[in-house]
């Protein structure tokens, strides 16, 4: 028999439940149908011989064959098809509306999207080898797959990663649908982006550091772990996790943003992300278009949200339009990172472009590869679009960088060294 989580951990994982929204409540049967891993199909486990307090426990494989984890310490990620607290652990992706009772049940499959609704979207994080600390997963994160483009139904999907389970990364979505055939598309809420479980986001939960969960998913999201951002998840039940973000629906009737950049004081097309060292300036272009068939949009303002390590550069911005064409200045600029900037109506498919420029600091740089992603806003009355582009920054490694310096005082010297030698022969007698 396997050794399921004692009495008291239980019973913390259901007030952790209740703390984090009841995330982990009982659910309406869910039907698996969009979960994928890299193996093609892991192992499904049954939980057996459960009682009340999950003791006692014993696993089963899809064939009915009892799962052995005695001596196997390999991390296995939501695998158990009749979890008591969640329901069948591979439909690890789901959603409901903010304003919905999230003491009831999360839809798993499909969403009816609501023009401007905002809905709450979750992964389920359980590492399912029962050997606690001795299982510990690594560099587990997590990403969120939001297509960028417009359609009648959009997948946003779910991965959860780690360089040492098997498998090393499964995947699971939740389709939003438009009730009518209308097209749409999903809004990313900047910052709203949670992670819950009983180790240091106990309690409300604590915020990611940054929305690499969205912005970084190609390269495998954000870390999670049950004591720090650290990718550590030790096994069992008690270690579960759960993250959130929220997504806003935005039907194709209004109005369109769209961020890039580019280097500054170049003629460059401008891109939605670029490489930069610190030091560089960068220019950022903000765009507005009047989607709408016959409305103007008047008053329209423009915000925006520089990331920790990019610093605006004074005087910089200027808006293009029609009666702008060589662009005219912004004073004062400031107002564009605090409540905005008024840059004027817009005819049906008119457009105009905000650009100004920053530069890359190091403030708070990690070692190695930095992502600075620069959030924008539109907004006309009471409706509010946004859009992001990134610059891609690495800063070298102290280590690389000390190996450098000394080779550079190496060279110094040894310049030196030749010189001496020189005006020494020079002055020796013949």
């Amino acid at each position: 028999m396997l050794k399921q989580p004692k009495a008291q951990k239980i019973v913390q994982y259901i007030v952790l439940s209740v703390i984090i929204l009841s995330i982990t409540a009982i659910l309406i049967p869910m039907d698996v149908s969009a979960y994928w891993d890299n193996l093609g199909g892991r192992p499904a486990l049954v939980l057996t011989d459960e009682d009340e307090n999950g003791d006692g426990a014993t696993f089963l494989d899809e064939e009915g064959n009892p799962r052995s984890f005695i001596g196997d310490y390999t991390p296995v990620f939501n695998s158990i098809v009749n979890n008591p607290n969640y329901g069948d652990e591979r439909n690890f992706v789901t959603a409901l509306a903010i304003d919905q009772d999230i003491h009831g049940a999360w839809n798993s499959n499909t969403i009816t999207a609501e023009d401007g609704k905002v809905y709450l979207v979750r992964i389920y994080v359980h590492n399912n080898n029962p050997n606690g600390e001795d299982a510990t997963a690594t560099d587990t994160k997590v990403a969120f797959s939001i297509p960028t483009v417009s359609g009648n139904q959009i997948e946003v999907g779910g991965w959860i990663n780690s360089d040492n389970a098997n498998a090393a990364q499964i995947y699971d979505d939740i389709l939003f649908q438009a009730p009518d055939g209308r097209s749409f598309y999903l809004e990313y809420v900047y910052g709203s982006a949670m992670l819950y479980n009983n180790g240091f986001a106990s309690s409300s939960g604590i915020g990611f550091p940054d929305d690499s969960i969205v912005t970084n998913a190609s390269s495998g999201g954000a870390l999670i772990g049950y004591e720090d951002f650290d990718g550590k998840i030790p096994g069992c039940f008690e270690y579960t996790q759960i993250v959130t973000i929220k997504v806003k629906v935005v039907y194709d009737h209004e109005f369109e943003l769209d961020v890039k950049v580019r280097p500054a004081g170049t003629h460059d097309e401008f891109s939605e992300s670029i490489d930069a060292k610190i030091g560089d300036r960068v220019e950022y272009q903000i765009q507005f278009t009047n989607n709408a068939a016959n409305d103007i949009q008047e008053n329209v303002i423009i915000r925006d949200v520089l990331p920790e390590n990019m610093v605006y550069i004074a005087n910089t911005t200027y808006l293009y339009n029609s009666n702008y064409k060589d662009g005219k200045q912004i004073t004062p600029d400031g107002d564009l990172f605090d409540g905005g900037i008024n840059i004027g109506s817009y005819e049906p498919n008119a457009s105009g472009w905000v650009r100004f420029t920053t530069e890359v600091t190091d403030k708070s740089l990690e070692e190695g590869d930095n992502v600075l992603v620069n959030w924008a806003q539109g907004m006309v009355k009471a409706t509010i679009h946004q859009d992001h582009a990134k610059t891609m920054v690495q800063k070298p490694k102290i280590t690389h960088t000390i190996i450098t310096g000394l080779l550079c005082v190496l060279l110094v010297l040894c310049l030196l060294a030749i010189i001496y030698l020189l005006l020494k022969l020079r002055h020796t007698p013949r």
